[in-house]
């Protein structure tokens, strides 16, 4: 299938990564990589938008757009904390005054509220730390025993990966040894044929050879024996087929063929 990825690697029965030059051949062809893969200038412009837009507040976008313009932080206000009497053209009117009263019971107001807290977080403060304490132990309990049964289970999905991978080790090396028989006995079979067909070519040639010589009865030059009579007359021929460029009847393929003498004698 397109775009499917194929694993052929099995750490736990392959051998040879410990070998010398496996790591620096790795390195290599890391580092090739590395300079065939020219990144352009936004490489991330096909990956789409940032997501981050979704979580920024105007406030923060105020802030970025400062941050990308360089231009400085504004300080930090302390207005609502000073109790400023009416301006000097506004002392006569009583509205500038009720401003005035106004900024003072909202900085009175939250003073006291501050106090309020603070004698709260001394009455119940160290119980509520405590309580807060106990919650976050609470969470790092829960979080440890995930990350132990994480644990365990990759635990478990290795000695799983190392017991399949174990059992086709075997399997592959069964495998291997019997492709290499089949290798071996097709490699024999190859060699057997090849001689059969040597053997059939000289078997061809012989009679090819005895054919002409009785159709032309005995009338051409051969390396043999010659032609001898015995009791039952008949004649006997032996016919030397030279092989490999050597003359020698002792490295011939020898065919032998029995003839009546009348036959001959015409």
């Amino acid at each position: 299938m397109a775009g499917e990825v194929v694993v052929d690697a099995l750490p736990y029965i392959d051998q040879g990564y410990d070998d010398p030059g496996v790591r620096e051949a790795a390195l290599a062809m890391v580092e090739e990589e590395c300079r065939r893969y020219r990144p352009t200038k936004n490489y991330l412009e096909n990956a789409g938008p940032e997501p981050s837009s979704a979580f920024e507040t105007p406030a923060l976008q105020r802030e970025m757009e400062r941050v990308q313009q360089r231009l400085p932080m504004e300080p930090l206000s302390m207005k609502r904390y000073e109790l400023p009497p009416p301006p000097v053209g506004r002392m006569s009117e009583p509205s500038a005054w009720a401003e005035s009263v106004d900024n003072s019971h909202a900085q009175l107001s939250h003073q006291a509220i501050r106090v309020l807290n603070l004698e709260l977080q001394l009455e119940y403060g160290s119980e509520a730390w405590r309580s807060y304490l106990n919650t976050l132990q609470a969470l790092v309990t829960r979080a440890q025993n995930e990350h132990n049964q994480l644990r365990k289970q990759i635990g478990s999905v290795n000695w799983e990966r190392k017991r399949v991978q174990t059992a086709s080790g075997a399997r592959l090396r069964a495998l291997r040894r019997r492709w290499a028989q089949l290798v071996s006995d097709n490699y024999r079979l190859e060699r057997a044929l090849l001689h059969l067909q040597q053997v059939r070519s000289s078997y061809f040639i012989i009679i090819f050879l005895m054919k002409y010589v009785l159709n032309q009865l005995f009338t051409i030059d051969f390396h043999g024996e010659g032609i001898t009579s015995n009791k039952n007359e008949t004649c006997k021929i032996r016919i030397c087929v030279i092989t490999g460029g050597r003359t020698s009847c002792e490295s011939a393929r020898v065919a032998t063929t029995t003839l009546p003498i009348s036959t001959v004698k015409q």
